[in-house]
């Protein structure tokens, strides 16, 4: 009898294991939904009115900008890494909105991860359906190797976290968690920022 019950505990974990995982592995997967209540909470729990401070980087490619390089723009300045599910859940639909703005929003997606291999085989998992935005001059890949970026300047904490740069360098929002960023609710938000 106590044999029959340690058995049947360890299928039931092992089952709710299996289950977790499942979750885990579908979601970088499933589609986001539209009309999350979540997603709405955060994208409007974090408003910011200061200017962004001044700071340089390279894109993957080596080449050198300012964030000042933008000004005019608006700028999602995204922090993620290639193994945090919800960056993976969320990239699409950032990619979709900087496409459907065409060249007036510049997506800078600073990476944390410790390997710049891991990032390539990110970007690499995308490019069969956005080949065009990964290879976009609107897109600007950045190792953070030494975190001088997500760290020290911006106290980042979790991932994915995006601040958006209004087109005078102010950082107007602060986005904590995965959203769908190519909803209607948010591509209102950025039609009033870029009028």
């Amino acid at each position: 009898m106590k044999n029959n019950t340690i058995i049947v505990i360890l299928v039931i974990l092992t089952l709710s294991a299996l289950i977790m995982m499942y979750d885990t592995i579908s979601v970088s997967i499933t589609p986001m939904k539209k009309n999350d209540a979540e997603e709405n909470t955060k994208f409007i729990s974090s408003n910011l009115n200061e200017k962004v401070p001044d700071f340089t980087f390279k894109n993957l490619d080596g080449k050198g900008f300012s964030i000042e390089d933008f000004r005019g723009k608006v700028v999602m300045l995204n922090f993620w890494a290639s193994w945090c599910l919800p960056c993976k859940k969320e990239f699409p639909s950032m990619l979709r909105l900087m496409k459907y703005f065409d060249g007036e929003v510049v997506f800078v997606a600073v990476s944390t991860d410790m390997k710049l291999s891991s990032i390539q085989y990110f970007l690499k998992s995308f490019e069969t359906e956005f080949s065009s935005e990964i290879n976009s001059q609107n897109l600007h890949v950045v190792w953070d190797e030494k975190h001088d970026i997500s760290q020290d300047l911006f106290h980042v904490l979790r991932m994915p976290e995006t601040i958006i740069i209004d087109r005078q360098g102010n950082m107007v929002r602060k986005v904590v968690g995965d959203i769908h960023w190519d909803s209607e609710k948010t591509l209102n938000y950025f039609r009033k920022l870029l009028r």
